[in-house]
């Protein structure tokens, strides 16, 4: 759509500030088209109540236009049967929908937006869930009535003929396993929401209708009267089940990043990156990795090791710990269909497990006018910090320096971290030989070995000479000797 007929220009949002656009339905007969009104607002409390819309977006198909502020506007086939359903209903409500309050063909605007889902969602006055136009296959109307008018079973006396007939639970199963389950966005939209009703074709029920009749199928279970019951084990297996139990055990605290990427990884979203990006809002360190869809999903994975790196204690059992970063990563990979090899995922998480040292995001070199840098890092910071009685450097008659005693003696560090730091330094050399810029390299004292002997430049001439086979390039013009 040309700049001039986006209904956006007239419409801008301040990225600057916590601003949002609302959607107006206007009346109008079933065989007009539909025309919508599109208002910015500031997201506080002066801000109009308003209804966040949570729904599958569907295949990537051109279904039928409606207008915006006059102006002709695209929308799918499954939202354009949200806003016809809400016109035959005659609802006045202001919507939040992200597909018309949203340019998606600004990448900015997406990334303020899609920081902000947690406030809006939080602040919208209902969350309306819409599973779709009505399915007769799934007798979508059968489940959805049944959901209206069904008692919840007591507690003290759960009788399995109460709950329902053949016919019954196969039209809830049919609505449980409805594609709107399955996607990952939806998962903070259930969440966050301080109210919420559940939409399908002209029906419509409160959330705690279909908590309900979840939490009275997992008492029947409890009591071993599952198989006695059509359909009780299939229900309890299905995605709304999963969202349904998430929620009821959601307490508002948000949860490491990590953990929820672990839980809902087989979500599925249209763009890989949403993995990440749709569970912000749940995550208590979610600023760690920023919103921007400009970055590609490779460039998104090696962020995400790398924060789950610095996330996870550093103990003493280095190689439990490289086997869970091994296990996330994978998870990571395929979950953001990056195509990694296991050379390559292993060079990935030696960087990552490098950078999240404190020790190791020092430029260490030796200079002639103080002591190392190194010896002093490795005594006063990290786990594998030195004691406070460090060896001094003798400084002979010819003014060279030589270690009283190898400090590596009695601070050596273990295999598992050399390992490590060997593989990064491997890493840093290949990527510099592939791209065959040199320039000015600062080589960190993350040899092995080179903490512990005062024989740096001998190391890293040994080191370089070794990995970068590059003639054209000489380790004398690039390292300090001391």
């Amino acid at each position: 759509m040309p700049p001039s007929e986006s209904p956006y220009v007239d419409v801008p949002l301040n990225l600057g500030r916590k601003n949002i656009r609302l959607v107006t339905l206007q009346p109008g007969d079933a065989s007009e088209s539909i025309k919508c009104d599109l208002q910015s607002h500031a997201l506080d409390d002066e801000c109009p109540a308003y209804v966040a819309l949570s729904y599958a977006w569907g295949a990537k198909e051109r279904y039928d236009d409606i207008h915006i502020n006059g102006m002709s506007f695209t929308v799918g086939r499954n939202l354009w049967h949200f806003l016809h359903q809400m016109r035959v209903q005659r609802q006045d409500a202001l919507f939040w929908i992200d597909a018309i309050s949203i340019d998606q063909a600004n990448v900015l605007e997406q990334n303020h937006q899609v920081q902000m889902m947690r406030e809006i969602y939080t602040q919208a006055c209902s969350v309306w869930i819409w599973l779709g136009e009505a399915d007769d296959a799934t007798m979508s109307d059968v489940a959805m009535q049944y959901l209206k008018t069904r008692v919840a079973l007591d507690g003290n006396d759960v009788n399995p003929k109460k709950l329902w007939n053949a016919r019954k639970a196969k039209a809830i199963l049919g609505l449980c396993e409805k594609e709107y389950w399955k996607r990952i966005w939806i998962v903070q939209e259930v969440l966050l929401a301080r109210e919420a009703k559940v939409l399908c074709g002209g029906h419509c029920v409160q959330w705690i209708k279909l908590q309900q009749l979840l939490a009275d199928l997992q008492a029947i279970s409890d009591r071993g009267r599952a198989l006695h019951v059509v359909g009780v084990p299939a229900v309890l297996d299905s995605p709304a089940a999963v969202i349904s139990r998430a929620k009821a055990q959601w307490n508002g605290d948000p949860q490491p990043l990590t953990l929820l990427l672990e839980q809902y990884h087989r979500q599925h979203s249209t763009d890989v990156r949403d993995k990440i990006y749709a569970l912000h809002g749940l995550a208590s360190d979610s600023s760690i990795i920023p919103i921007d869809y400009r970055i590609d999903p490779k460039e998104l994975f090696v962020q995400i090791v790398q924060h789950a790196c610095s996330s996870l204690a550093f103990g003493t059992d280095m190689k439990k710990l490289r086997r869970d970063l091994f296990g996330f990563a994978n998870l990571m990979r395929g979950s953001l269909k990056v195509f990694c090899d296991e050379e390559e995922l292993s060079d990935h998480i030696s960087v990552a497990q490098w950078k999240s040292s404190h020790l190791c995001q020092r430029h260490l070199y030796y200079d002639r006018a103080s002591k190392s840098s190194a010896a002093q890092a490795l005594r006063t910071e990290g786990p594998y910090a030195a004691p406070q009685s460090l060896p001094q450097f003798i400084v002979n008659d010819t003014g060279e320096r030589t270690c009283a005693r190898c400090i590596g003696n009695r601070r050596r560090a273990s295999q598992e971290r050399r390992d490590i730091e060997r593989g990064c330094l491997q890493y840093r050399l290949k990527e510099l030989r592939d791209k065959q810029t040199h320039g000015d390299l600062e080589l960190e004292c993350i040899i092995d070995g080179c903490y512990d002997r005062f024989d740096h430049y001998k190391q890293v001439r040994h080191h370089v000479r070794h990995f970068h086979r590059n003639k054209l390039w000489s380790p004398d013009n690039q390292l300090r000797q001391p």
